[in-house]
C-alpha cells in the first residue's frame, strides 16, 4: 500500500506518509485504515506527508476526500496537517479550504514539524 501510518501515544498524533503513484480509491483506504485502527484516538492531531506521492488530485477526487472525512468527522477532530512539497501548496491549500466546510480543521505546510511535546524540533 502507498501510505503507511504510525500512531505515537506519546505526541497524541498520527503519522501518515504517502509515497509513489497514489489514488483516490487508496486515498479513502488510507483515511479508512486510520479511522479504524483501534490506537488512534479522536482527538490525536494527524500529520499527512504527501512530499513523496505521484498524484495530481481533480476537483472531484477533492470533494470525494471531503465527503469521506465529513463521513468520519467524529474520529479527526485533532485537526490535520498536509506536508506538500513547495510546488503542491496551492492544491493543498485548496483541499483544506474544501475540507474545513465541513468543519473539520486542515491546514497545509511544506516542512515537516512535531507537535507540541513530541521532543522533535522544526
Amino acid at each position: 500500500m502507498p501510505f503507511t501510518h504510525k500512531i505515537s501515544e506519546k505526541e497524541q498524533a498520527a503519522h501518515i506518509v504517502a509515497q509513489g503513484p497514489i489514488n483516490l480509491r487508496e486515498s479513502i483506504a488510507a483515511i479508512h485504515a486510520l479511522a479504524s485502527n483501534p490506537d488512534f484516538k479522536n482527538h490525536f492531531g494527524i500529520f499527512v506527508d504527501l512530499r513523496e506521492m505521484k498524484y495530481t488530485p481533480t476537483t472531484m477526487d477533492l470533494f470525494g476526500v471531503r465527503d469521506v472525512l465529513a463521513g468520519l468527522r467524529h474520529r479527526f477532530q485533532g485537526g490535520i496537517t498536509l506536508i506538500v512539497a513547495e510546488a503542491d501548496l496551492y492544491l493543498a491549500r485548496l483541499a483544506c479550504v474544501i475540507v474545513n466546510t465541513v468543519n473539520i480543521e486542515m491546514q497545509a505546510v511544506t516542512t515537516e514539524y512535531a507537535p507540541r511535546g513530541s521532543g522533535h524540533h522544526q
